[in-house]
C-alpha cells in the first residue's frame, strides 16, 4: 500500500483500550518508579469512580479498594528512600500522566470503551489491565537493583494480583 500503514483508511478494531506493557522504563531511579506507581493508582481510581457514570449499574468498590495500593505505595517510599519530597510523585514519562491509569491505560480511551458496557465486559477489560500491572512489577522486581527495589515491586505486584483475583472472583460470579 502506497504510503504504509500511515495511509490506512480501512476498518479498525473496537475492542477494549490494549494496555502497554512497558509503558515506565525499569531504569529509572526507584523513587520516579513509585511515583509512576502513585501516578498510575490514582488514575485507576479516577477511571472507577466515574465508571458506574458511563456504565450504568456497574459499582466495583467493594471489588478493587485501590486507595489501599496508593497508601501502600506511600508507606514504601517512606520505608526505603525517606520522607516523600512535596513535589511528589511527578510524571517522568516525556508526557502527560493524568490520563493514565493501571496498565498505563488512558483513563479517557477506557471511560469512553466503558459506555453501555455490561459487568462482564467491563470485568475481562479490569483483569486484563490487572494481569499486565502484576506482570510489570514482578518484571521490575526482576531487573531494579538492590534488595529494597525489589522488595518494593514484589509487593506492588502482589497488591496487583490481589486485585486481578478479586476481579476474576466477579467474573466467574457474572457468568
Amino acid at each position: 500500500m502506497e504510503g504504509g500503514i500511515l495511509a490506512y483508511q480501512g476498518a479498525k478494531t473496537s475492542g477494549s483500550p490494549v494496555s502497554a506493557m512497558f509503558c515506565v522504563p525499569s531504569h529509572l531511579p526507584l523513587a520516579d518508579l513509585l511515583g509512576m506507581a502513585l501516578i498510575v493508582n490514582k488514575g485507576t481510581a479516577r477511571f472507577l469512580d466515574r465508571l458506574a457514570a458511563v456504565s450504568p449499574g456497574i459499582d466495583l468498590a467493594d471489588i478493587l479498594p485501590v486507595q489501599d495500593e496508593a497508601e501502600r505505595i506511600t508507606e514504601l517510599y517512606v520505608r526505603t528512600i525517606g520522607e516523600i519530597p512535596a513535589d511528589f510523585p511527578q510524571c517522568v514519562l516525556g508526557m502527560p500522566c493524568d490520563d493514565l491509569m493501571a496498565g498505563c491505560v488512558r483513563i479517557s480511551d477506557s471511560l469512553q470503551w466503558a459506555q453501555g458496557k455490561g459487568i462482564f465486559e467491563v470485568l475481562e477489560f479490569l483483569l486484563s489491565i490487572w494481569m499486565v500491572t502484576y506482570d510489570h512489577y514482578l518484571r521490575l522486581a526482576h531487573h531494579v537493583s538492590g534488595g529494597a527495589a525489589q522488595e518494593v515491586f514484589a509487593a506492588l505486584a502482589l497488591e496487583a494480583r490481589r486485585h486481578g483475583e478479586a476481579v476474576a472472583k466477579s467474573l466467574d460470579r457474572a457468568l
